[in-house]
């Protein structure tokens, strides 16, 4: 699984990436310690990277001046060392300590490391729910007590797995605001300002570390949105601000440059290009078989599969599934499905039922871990995380017009005819009112009803298109509304056939036909259908203005937004958001 470099790992040792000091175990003496000051011995303990005996005796010399000291913060520094050495549940131990004595405290660091640390170990165990956890409480306790380093790194990783198993549109505007901060003049300052005064380290080198997660950020947003153009510019980019890192770090992003790299040309369909970097990248030991040996395969298996090398393709996810095996088939991305979706076809075309029902059960469990993934994030949907200006914009309200009053006139008939007008404008605005009322409560009673799923067994006999091409496009359409990728405002018949691998002729009849609407209007109902749901589940959607509900489902502007929303409802956005407000108060 193509994960992001981490910016904490970064933070707990770049301290001491490039000192060359010699470790002499004479310097442990429990005497020699206690001489030490304070930062004298944190630095020791930078020293001792690697050595968790050294470590653990260098941080309990700190914990225990802490606790005579009667020093909360000094102690939450000892717990912090101590978190970083052991077995991830004995680290998570020792997070929790540093939670429990600095929770009443507001120092820059903690609580919010504690957190960060605990997420961490999570991390290290594949327990998902409670690293994602621990990120957002943590981001949220950097947030609330300004630290702006802690913040950056929290948020990355809110973005990286929102833009997966969220809304990588919302993903990437977020990043980009990240991205905007971090190339400020002010950013820098602001990292020296946060860091102890007598902390060692490379500003320089850590301002480019951050500016590069970024980078990979950015990259993977726009994978997911499929603008593969811009993901290659910003992983041009990323090479290019790496290139002269201590060679442990270049290593580390180079590799996922270079997998990324697979991934970005695979999914714009130039297989054969896909094929010449992996076998380039496999050969031999190059760093992006070091670490992302199953990736390079994964692209490169069906590169191959779809070039029409079956034999040489599954040989290779056949490799991928058993570094799935091997790792107890826990975790996934759901580009990783595509494996057993190759494999599967593969043994159907050969008629091997046997094999067939393996791939079978084990595309069972990687969708049930999709499945658990995608539920969690549908109940703690990240949106506090979202783009302040989204959410600091008052609510834009499309008022119904109304009749307001003329400048004084002396003429009677004026204000007669006046008077006459406003009450019929009244009785008007009044009558609409109650019609929109009825549509609200008979939308609300809708979406509370079970719809009726129309046979497509049925529709495909109507039309004359092969029932391959028919099962084909039902499919991508499947996978088009499941994945919500509606939301892209760029989607067009021509963009999605493409997608498809198809043409727009065969897409459009199938729509027809299932849907008995054209493209646009089905393009229209998907986007508007979704903002309702997203409006009745989301109590912070509803604060959003209706230009940023236009954008949420895809729309450019809040006109064709509005007119959409009329068009399938009967009323207006202001008006449904209003009375979901008042419904739910």
């Amino acid at each position: 699984m193509k994960y992001l470099y981490s910016i904490f790992f970064l933070l707990c040792t770049y301290v001491v990436a490039g000192q060359e000091a010699v470790q002499d175990k004479d310097k442990l003496s429990q005497s020699r310690l206690n001489s030490l000051g304070d930062e004298a011995l944190l630095h020791e303990y930078n020293i001792f990277y690697g050595d968790s005996i050294a470590q653990e005796k260098i941080a309990r010399t700190y914990l225990e001046r802490g606790r005579k000291e009667g020093d909360t913060i000094k102690m939450a520094r000892g717990y912090d060392r101590l978190a970083r050495i052991f077995h991830p549940e004995k680290n998570i131990r020792f997070a929790d300590s540093i939670l429990e004595i600095s929770k009443n405290q507001r120092h820059k660091f903690y609580p919010a490391m504690g957190y960060l640390l605990k997420a961490y170990s999570y991390n290290k165990i594949d327990d998902f729910e409670n690293f994602y956890l621990n990120i957002e409480k943590g981001y949220n306790k950097a947030k609330e007590l300004d630290n702006l380093s802690l913040q950056v790194y929290a948020s990355s990783n809110l973005v990286y797995y929102k833009s997966i198993w969220g809304d990588p549109a919302h993903a990437l505007t977020f990043q980009k605001n990240i991205h905007k901060l971090i190339l400020s003049d002010s950013f820098k300052q602001r990292m020296i300002n946060e860091a102890r005064k007598t902390k060692r380290f490379d500003l320089d080198s850590m301002y480019r570390i951050e500016k590069s997660i970024s980078y990979q950020n950015l990259v993977h947003c726009y994978i997911y949105l499929r603008k593969l153009d811009s993901a290659r510019l910003y992983n041009k980019n990323l090479r290019e601000t790496v290139i002269d890192f201590e060679q442990n770090f270049l290593d580390r992003f180079i590799s996922w440059s270079q997998a990324t790299q697979m991934e970005i040309e695979y999914f714009d369909g130039n297989y054969e290009y896909v094929i010449e970097l992996g076998e380039s990248f496999l050969k031999n030991d190059s760093i992006s078989k070091k670490y992302y040996k199953k990736d390079l395969l994964l692209y490169l298996g069906l590169a191959q599969y779809q070039k029409g090398n079956r034999k040489r393709g599954v040989n290779n996810l056949l490799k991928v599934d058993s570094i799935f095996s091997s790792h107890g088939m826990k975790d996934f991305f759901p580009y990783e499905r595509l494996v057993y979706e190759k494999l599967i076809e593969h043994s159907k075309g050969n008629n091997d039922i046997e094999t067939q029902v393996k791939f079978l059960n084990k595309l069972v469990i990687v969708d049930s871990v999709l499945k658990s993934r995608y539920a969690f994030f549908e109940s703690k949907f990240i949106k506090q995380f979202e783009t302040p200006a989204l959410l600091a914009a008052k609510d834009e309200q499309i008022k119904y017009l109304e009749y307001q009053n003329a400048k004084p006139n002396p003429l009677i008939w004026v204000v007669l005819a006046l008077l006459s007008t406003s009450l019929l404008l009244l009785w008007y605005y009044k009558r609409r009112q109650a019609v929109y009322r009825k549509r609200f409560l008979q939308l609300q009673q809708r979406l509370n009803t079970p719809s009726q799923v129309r046979s497509l067994q049925e529709s495909s006999k109507k039309i004359e298109l092969s029932q391959d091409v028919i099962a084909h496009i039902l499919k991508q359409l499947e996978r088009f509304e499941k994945q919500q990728r509606f939301t892209n405002p760029d989607i067009s018949l021509r963009f999605l056939a493409k997608k498809f691998n198809t043409n727009t002729n065969y897409l459009s009849r199938v729509i027809n036909l299932k849907m008995e609407k054209n493209f646009s209007q089905y393009l229209n109902e998907l986007r508007i259908d979704y903002i309702i749901e997203e409006l009745n589940e989301n109590s912070m959607a509803r604060k959003y203005t209706i230009k940023a509900l236009a954008e949420e489902c895809g729309y450019t502007n809040a006109v064709s937004f509005s007119r959409a929303f009329y068009t399938k409802t009967g009323m207006k956005p202001s008006y449904y958001v209003e009375n979901l407000k008042k419904s739910t108060a």
